[in-house]
């Protein structure tokens, strides 16, 4: 999938290729993951699609790659943390 996170694919993509490329992020589909996609979808309409796409090209690598647990104990407020057996 990551192949596909540059910003001109991004910026080229029609609805039907952010369906697509947005149902891979989600192994067991639900409404909430559905309606994220329609979301996304709906994005490639806005003049401003061109700058998201760019920081969309950054950030979903950096979601998935970058490691955060050790900075779990400096959250000062109550969080519910939430992770799943197969998630990495």
């Amino acid at each position: 999938i990551y192949s596909r996170l540059n910003p001109d694919y991004l910026a080229s993509m029609r609805p039907e290729d952010a369906r697509l490329l947005f149902s891979q992020l989600f192994p067991v589909p639900s409404e909430n993951s559905r309606r994220y996609i329609e979301k996304q979808a709906a994005m490639i309409s806005r003049p401003d699609y061109a700058d998201y796409a760019a920081m969309l090209a950054q950030a979903i690598p950096l979601a998935h790659e970058y490691n955060l647990l050790h900075r779990l104990p400096e959250i000062q407020v109550p969080t519910l943390v939430l992770w799943g057996n197969q998630d990495s």
